[in-house]
């Protein structure tokens, strides 16, 4: 396979300004130090989204971050010529994707200031290639029926939102894409599908499910043949309201003038159903099935007669990525079982042995299909390795022939990332990650990294092969790191997502603990040298097992954490979310404020022994979170040493950025260091 890089790519340099420029430096074999700039290349790194292909294929477009400022930049191919360049300011750019050959439609936002990563001051635009300048679009929801009028936060890519309440984009479901969105709003009792004009601003009902449905499948008109999600309660008695407010469902028809059917009626916990993509037939949609077999597999959903038929499961993990081309058909589907691997619905598919050929060339790496020209005769890659957080290539279809269109490689990431699996205390089988310093396997310093972590279902994020910038920024520097997918996390089937269910204190702890002792026994881990660092989810857990194991680790690091979960449960004012978060964290609905203040992190506090670092951002002038002060109070009390350290933004109308993340990550380090003798 042939891969090219001209001079001409240079000249491109507003399109690559997100790459991150390295110095070759030799690692020792001990910890060094560290300063923000060294950790700005694993962490706040400046970084260059993949590349998305125009309808016709002649551009692509990608949005970068140059030391925390964000840009729009539109490369033609032909010539690798910048044709758009286009700064947004302090907003941090959430995804772009083409509205037609010329036109680019963009959704920013800024942090909350808090570091997190949530959507605040929600704006969207489309930008012309000729015009060169951003269109606010979006600013009202005319034409929207009054009972949709908010809409809430997104939880994945490709979603736009303003309120409280929810809205899908589709950019290619219609064939006049000059002018329209597919776009889906969700109220909680009703999805109305909706076909949006840009030049009019206007929204245009074009369908609706009387339900909240989480995932639908449309045909190319627009017409909802298919959804799964909650029943709608409106029309319900209270008894009724009750005895169904964890169900879900799905609906199907097979045309859009039909009633439609109900199968699949299933208890929150138990599975659910995704439309991930279309078939060759446009009766049928694929889908991602976890309702049907603990492991969640690819398959098809027929609407004329509401069956599902398996296509893949893989014997022990679960199906989490698919890689679509042009039309939405599913060509490439990705599980982890250890490492990266896929499989192809249609293996005659050109997109599916283009990723064959691909993966076979790049051996040993993770390669992804971005996106396509729509006539499928071209397509943007990416290709990671446990080191290499993405290089990116345009690539002929037919030919197989590959040009590097922007790197992101990151030289001074020399750690060695390698899967483990080992037993539980309860003889559950549990997989993760030792990332590990270059050379170095035996008797090391060690931060347990916890991340993700058990909400509801799907679970937390599942730790992977492909590359970690925290993990790589502490095992470059002599550190290794444990990652454990610990029960609660999903990606490993349904019995081990929900195996934290009603119990946040006692499997993903237990689970965690438990591969500390597996690095212990087999000689990687200096028994005296762990630090357990972890940040959400992962900084409640940190300090429960410094409160379990008083002598298991020299520090524990707590990053915006939710530390008094009995204040948190006071603070839910809707009784069935209160029932709902008591029934996730204890297992008991009827829960009161007490039971999860004592399953809280402030109640393990006078179990503590040993340093403990809490670490928020904030802006400046503003009060620290009622969280961190409840923690530090609680650890003062118990007589704990504690440091809390703050980032600040710059000012009151700057959110949190790279320098934020860079300086914090150091401090981290810093305190890693210091407790471990690395």
């Amino acid at each position: 396979m042939m891969r090219h890089e001209s001079d001409a790519l240079r000249a491109a340099r507003l399109f690559v300004s997100g790459l991150v420029l390295l110095i070759a430096a030799m690692i020792s074999a001990t910890a060094i130090a560290l300063t923000p700039e060294k950790a700005g290349q694993f962490v706040g790194r400046n970084i260059t989204m993949p590349p998305k292909l125009s309808p016709d294929g002649e551009h692509v477009v990608t949005f970068v971050r140059t030391d925390g400022r964000w840009s729009i930049a539109a490369m033609k191919l032909a010539d690798r010529s910048t044709v758009l360049s286009l700064g947004m300011g302090e907003f941090r750019i959430r995804w772009a994707e083409w509205l037609n050959n010329d036109t680019i439609i963009l959704a920013v936002s800024r942090s909350d200031g808090y570091w997190s990563d949530s959507w605040y001051n929600r704006r969207f635009f489309t930008v012309n290639l000729k015009k060169k300048r951003p269109v606010e679009i979006m600013e009202s929801l005319k034409g929207v029926p009054n009972n949709h009028a908010e809409i809430f936060e997104p939880w994945e890519p490709g979603r736009a939102s303003f309120g409280a309440g929810d809205m899908l984009f589709y950019p290619r479901d219609f064939g006049n894409r000059a002018d329209d969105h597919h776009m889906v709003l969700r109220t909680g009792e009703q999805t109305l599908v909706t076909r949006y004009d840009v030049k009019k601003e206007l929204f245009k009902a074009i369908g609706k499910i009387d339900g909240d449905a989480r995932t639908i499948f449309t045909n190319r008109k627009g017409q909802v043949l298919a959804g799964f999600g909650y029943p709608s309660i409106n029309y319900r008695s209270a008894e009724e309201r009750e005895a169904h407010k964890d169900n879900r469902q799905l609906w199907y028809r097979s045309n859009a003038n039909d009633d439609f059917q109900i199968t699949r009626r299933t208890q929150v916990d138990s599975g659910d159903v995704r439309f991930v993509g279309r078939s060759a037939n446009p009766k049928q949609a694929m889908i991602l099935d976890h309702v049907s077999h603990d492991i969640r597999g690819l398959g098809v959903f027929d609407v004329t007669d509401g069956s599902i038929k398996p296509v893949f499961r893989a014997a022990r993990a679960d199906v989490w990525e698919v890689q679509h081309d042009a039309d939405g058909e599913v060509i490439v589907v990705r599980y982890d079982d250890h490492y990266p691997d896929w499989k192809y619905p249609n293996s005659k598919h050109p997109g599916a042995q283009l990723h064959a050929v691909l993966s076979k060339g790049f051996a040993n790496q993770s390669v992804k299909l971005i996106s396509f020209s729509d006539d499928n005769t071209k397509a943007t890659v990416q290709v990671i390795t446990d080191k290499n957080p993405g290089t990116y290539y345009v690539v002929d279809v037919a030919s197989r022939k590959a040009q590097v269109l922007s790197k992101q490689s990151n030289t001074q990431a020399t750690g060695n990332r390698f899967p483990i699996e080992f037993a539980s205390r309860d003889g559950a089988r549990l997989t993760g990650y030792v990332t590990l310093p270059k050379g170095k396997e035996k008797n090391l310093p060690f931060v347990v990294l916890i991340e993700g972590g058990p909400s509801s279902l799907p679970g937390g994020r599942i730790a992977t092969w492909d590359f970690d910038g925290e993990a790589q920024l502490f095992a470059s520097h002599g550190i290794g790191v444990l990652q454990v997918n610990y029960r609660g996390t999903d990606g490993l089937g349904l019995a081990h997502a929900s195996g934290a269910m009603g119990d946040w204190n006692g499997a993903p702890q237990n689970d965690v603990i438990d591969g500390v002792r597996y690095i212990i026994a087999n000689g990687t881990a200096d028994s005296g040298r762990i630090c357990v660092y972890g940040e959400g989810f992962g900084a409640h857990a940190a300090l429960v097992q410094a409160a379990i194991e008083q002598d298991l680790h020299q520090c524990a690091i707590a990053v915006r954490g939710n530390y008094d979960m009995g204040y948190t449960f006071s603070r839910i004012r809707v009784k069935s979310a209160k029932e709902r978060y008591a029934m996730i964290v204890s297992g008991k609905p009827g829960a009161s404020r007490q039971d999860m203040e004592e399953l809280s992190a402030t109640s393990a506090a006078q179990r503590i022994k040993i340093p403990v670092m809490l670490l928020e951002g904030r802006r400046n002038n503003a009060n620290p979170s009622d969280q961190i002060r409840r923690m530090q109070s609680a650890l003062t009390d118990a007589g704990v040493s504690v440091t809390s350290h703050y980032e600040h933004a710059e000012s009151a109308d700057i959110p949190l950025n790279y320098k934020n993340r860079r300086q914090g990550l150091k401090t981290i380090y810093d305190f890693v260091v210091a407790h471990t003798g690395a």
